[in-house]
């Protein structure tokens, strides 16, 4: 290789230095800003999956799933009024856990009339 040919070739290594130091760098970033762009899920969410599947055939574990949601529901309504004492928030955290309520009553009427007068 001549002496020409060598320049040429340390000089284009060095030229491709600041693209490769740019990609690494560009890499990295977006793998640091992908753990601030996820959410956390949230605690209502992951009491609703401690609760475990729905036992349709087994009457006490049932009642048992049930609590278990209801908890959740009540729970959920702790930490939002816990966090603010407005009035309006206050009525929006308990008509989110009225809706919750009801969601987790399906089709039993009784379940239903209970959540509209326990969070109303």
């Amino acid at each position: 290789m001549s002496p020409r040919e060598a320049q040429k070739t340390r000089t284009s290594l060095k030229d491709s230095q600041p693209e490769q130091t740019m990609i690494i760098l560009v890499t990295l970033s977006l793998s640091l800003l992908e753990g601030f762009w996820a959410r956390p899920i949230p605690d209502y969410d992951q009491c609703l999956e401690k609760c475990g599947q729905d036992p349709l055939d087994d009457p006490l574990e049932r009642h048992e799933f049930d609590e278990c949601r209801h908890k959740c529901v009540e729970d959920g309504l702790k930490r939002c009024i816990g966090i603010l004492m407005d009035a309006a928030i206050k009525r929006k955290c308990t008509q989110e856990a009225q809706k919750r309520c009801i969601d987790n009553c399906g089709d039993e009427d009784n379940c239903i009339e209970f959540c509209k007068f326990f969070y109303s």
